[in-house]
This record gives C-alpha cells, sequence and structure tokens, in this order.
C-alpha cells in the first residue's frame, strides 16, 4: 500500500508536470502569434494584456516544472526539490494559469471569429486556443496541487511535522501515525517498562541534644 501511494503519486507528478510543460509551449506559440499579428497590422499597434500574460506564463512554466522534474530526479536535496516549495510554487502556478483563462474567456470578440477577414479570423481562433489551453492547465495544475497539499497535510496531521522540510521523492506520503509516547515506542518494541513503586515517605529528624553530663 505504501509502495502504491508513493509510486501513483511519482507516477501523477511526471505526467501533470510533462503536459503542463506541452500546453505552456502551445500557449506561449500562440501569444507571441497574437501580440505580432496586433503590433505589424492593427493600426497603432499593441497587444491583447491575455496574450502578453499567456506569454509570460508559458515562460514561468516553461522554464520551472521541467526544471524541477530534472533536478528532483538528479539532485533530490536541491532546494527546489523541498517539499514545501514545490506546494507553493505550484499554487502560485495555477493562480496565474486562472487568471490567463478568465482574462482570455472575457474578451467579447472570441465567440464571433467568422464575421471577421480570414487574417483577423485566424487571430481570432488562436485566441480560442489559447484560453483552452489556458484552462486546460489551470485545472491540470489545480488538480496536482490540491491532491500534494492533501498529502502533505495529512501527513502533518499524522505526527510527521517534518515533511514539509523534506524533499518531494523521498517523502514517505503513506507513513503511519508518529507516536510522540516513548513508552508506547518501547513498548511497541518489546521492552518492558522498569516497575514504579510508590515513594516511601520520610522520617522527620530529630534535633542532636546533647547527653547530660553527670556533675
Amino acid at each position: 500500500m505504501v509502495q502504491d501511494i508513493n509510486a501513483t503519486f511519482r507516477s501523477a507528478r511526471l505526467v501533470a508536470f510533462s503536459v503542463a510543460s506541452l500546453f505552456a509551449f502551445i500557449v506561449l506559440a500562440l501569444g507571441a502569434s497574437i501580440i505580432n499579428f496586433t503590433t505589424t497590422q492593427f493600426i497603432g499597434g499593441g497587444y491583447f494584456s491575455f496574450a502578453a500574460l499567456g506569454v509570460a506564463n508559458g515562460v514561468l512554466t516553461l522554464f520551472s516544472l521541467p526544471v524541477m522534474l530534472w533536478v528532483s530526479v538528479n539532485r533530490k536535496t536541491a532546494i527546489t526539490s523541498m517539499v514545501a516549495v514545490e506546494v507553493a510554487w505550484t499554487w502560485f502556478l495555477w493562480i496565474m494559469w486562472l487568471a490567463l483563462a478568465g482574462l482570455a474567456a472575457s474578451t467579447q470578440w472570441l465567440g464571433h471569429c467568422s464575421l471577421f477577414t480570414s487574417s483577423v479570423e485566424s487571430m481570432c481562433q488562436q485566441s480560442q486556443a489559447l484560453t483552452a489551453f489556458a484552462f486546460l492547465t489551470w485545472f491540470l495544475l489545480l488538480i496536482y496541487g490540491v491532491g500534494l497539499i492533501f498529502l502533505v497535510v495529512r501527513q502533518h496531521s499524522r505526527g510527521n511535522t517534518a515533511v514539509w522540510n523534506g524533499f518531494i521523492l523521498e517523502t514517505d506520503f503513506a507513513g503511519e501515525q508518529v507516536v510522540a509516547n516513548s513508552d508506547k515506542n518501547l513498548e511497541s518494541a518489546g521492552i518492558a517498562q522498569p516497575t514504579q513503586y510508590p515513594p516511601v515517605a520520610q522520617q522527620p529528624q530529630q534535633p542532636y541534644v546533647p547527653a547530660a553530663q553527670p556533675n
């Protein structure tokens, strides 16, 4: 059971980071294409804010998740492999991807691409694709982030308070309850405890009185 949970987590982590990196690359390419079109074809230039955020999210994701994957395997004790660091970073990323998805989806004209000319229609369709991949990346990182925090909090509640400072591939997410009482640990090991006897009350000492000398 322990090996199943830990092996499943490692496989899910590999899939989540790999797919999220692929989606991030697609969003980066789409965002760059949209920015290039608007700056060169639109009068006055400029760019859409969601396209710029898509490029930023793509760069952040591509320069972090693959690196974290590689480092966690080849340098398991690096700071980027710490559980607390990975929890914080994955939650930051899914919040950023949610912001991108919401910003792109709020663009009113994305649902009417067929009303534009061919070149603008192509840019509009790229914007639709960017929105879809933003939602997919957000959902993927959200599921992983929630699952990771659940495993960490569960270990913390079992008494393994050092789980936050552990390293992601060396942490046992299926560890048993940590017993804080040393007597219980000794009993589970089959070591008998010494018998405790009630304390014996000490008799009060009489003050020393010298014997009287005969006259």
